[in-house]
């Protein structure tokens, strides 16, 4: 079972850090680790894309007023998301592993964030795998782009309509 960890840039000791690597290593196995620097908006951004599809989170007419409330306690100026891909043998090992870090952070949600299944890992990976994701994230703004992020919305629903997904069309146009 593969899940992804992300350390939010609210949690910057690196003390704190080692001891989750090291948790993790113990638990599973660490594929990847990936250090991503993000600015606040980058930050939404990600958020949004984990969970914009929820309703706390508000909406493009009321520019996601809930998501910044949320952001507020994740975010820390000079900081770095760190994500980790890891593998485990049961979801029993995942748990435990879980259950260490939260102790080691001394928080239930505000530190850190454990993708629940195979679609949000996936989401997260596609999102910090490319550096042009990354780019976007941070200074893109849905909010002040609005018709613009309502046609994307539309073009992506159609284009998942007709069995095309995003990275089908970025890998054609690459090619």
């Amino acid at each position: 079972m593969v899940f992804v960890v992300s350390i939010w840039p609210v949690l910057d000791s690196e003390e704190k850090r080692r001891e989750i690597h090291k948790i993790l290593e113990d638990c599973g196995t660490v594929r990847e680790k990936v250090e991503t620097k993000l600015t606040r908006l980058g930050l939404r951004n990600f958020l949004l894309q984990i969970y914009g599809e929820q309703k706390w989170t508000g909406n493009l007419r009321n520019r996601f007023k809930h998501l910044d409330k949320y952001l507020d306690i994740r975010y820390k100026e000079n900081s770095s998301l760190l994500t980790y891909v890891c593998e485990f043998s049961s979801r029993d090992d995942f748990t435990a592993a879980e259950g260490q870090i939260r102790s080691v952070c001394e928080s239930e949600e505000d530190t850190i964030y454990v993708s629940g299944d195979s679609q949000k890992t996936e989401l997260i990976l596609e999102l910090l795998e490319n550096e042009h994701n990354i780019m976007l994230m941070n200074y893109y703004e849905p909010d002040l782009y609005r018709m613009f992020t309502k046609n994307l919305s539309k073009m992506k629903k159609f284009g998942a309509a007709c069995g095309i997904t995003p990275r089908d069309y970025l890998n054609q146009r690459t090619r």
